[in-house]
């Protein structure tokens, strides 16, 4: 019956959030160890995660999600695109590494800080458990 079918894929849902429990908190932990990480890292260790479980993540993905999703990194075609954002600032999230390159440029990038890095892998995975993807869908009318 419908009920007995719910029920089942309740418990399967259940049980798959359970077995994704020890990889959240090995992020966690790494995330307390390694300290501040630029994007492109923390999109490696979500794609390292995703990939085991038959779920494709992109770079784009992440950085997008990052950023417009959670708000933590300047998006759009600006010169600053990639930075984070004054509220993540605030927040504690995120944060601007400054740099200067060995031509003697001066550069930001956009790190996540440990606690950035917990609460983006929280809704990380909260959203690839809804959707079954980390892809963000495109607003109407927006660029593909």
């Amino acid at each position: 019956d419908m009920f007995a079918s719910t029920a089942r894929q309740l418990v399967l849902a259940t049980e798959q959030l359970e077995e994704q429990r020890p990889m959240v908190e090995r992020a966690k932990t790494h995330a307390a160890a390694t300290g501040s990480v630029n994007r492109q890292t923390f999109a490696r260790e979500v794609i390292e995660w995703a990939e085991p479980q038959n779920i494709r993540v992109l770079h784009a993905h992440v950085f997008d999600f990052l950023g417009r999703k959670l708000h933590l990194f300047i998006t759009g075609e600006r010169t600053d695109q990639g930075q984070a954002t004054t509220d993540a600032i605030r927040r504690g999230l995120a944060d601007n590494r400054r740099d200067t390159t060995k031509a003697g440029r001066n550069t930001i990038t956009g790190v996540l800080t440990p606690t950035g890095q917990e609460y983006a892998w929280d809704r990380i995975i909260r959203y690839i458990d809804a959707n079954g993807t980390l892809a963000l869908p495109r607003e109407i009318g927006g660029v593909a």
